[in-house]
């Protein structure tokens, strides 16, 4: 039991990096708001913390969880109770991939990915420095 709560602990932390790190990347620095960002599905405009990541591809399998692919700022309303609106989705993600492309993402949730510990230790620590080094060009932009 004790095993299972540390890996959950890692495994929450390194959610938290990652739906940071997409919603950094959807969003952009709008003064004196803070970051506002647009959802994918609905096109509205959300503060950051307003906005979560939210799956193309249903379920919360290891291998869709971290894919930066398939996973973009969505509202509470769009992502939550509307189970991601999916028709609004397909949409969007036929305007960024190729039908090939969607194909391929349709496949992820039958391939078995599983993580250790340190797996999820990793990913948080490496998608903390994607945000900050996101952060860190906006900053040299300005």
């Amino acid at each position: 039991m004790k095993n299972t709560k540390k890996i959950t602990t890692v495994k929450k932390k390194a959610w938290t990096e990652f739906s940071k790190y997409i919603r950094t990347r959807d969003t952009k620095p709008q003064w004196p708001e803070g970051r506002i960002g647009t959802c994918v599905t609905c096109k509205r405009p959300y503060e950051f913390k307003k906005l979560q990541a939210g799956h193309f591809i249903p379920g919360r399998m290891n291998s869709v969880l971290f894919n930066e692919s398939i996973v973009f700022a969505q509202c509470y309303h769009c992502n939550v109770g509307l189970k991601s609106n999916p028709r609004e989705y397909d949409k969007f993600m036929r305007t960024k991939y190729t039908e090939k492309e969607i194909q391929s993402f349709d496949k992820l949730p039958y391939i078995i990915k599983k993580y250790i510990y340190q797996d999820y230790i990793d990913i948080a620590q490496e998608y903390k420095k994607k945000t900050q080094a996101l952060l860190d060009k906006e900053n040299d932009l300005s």
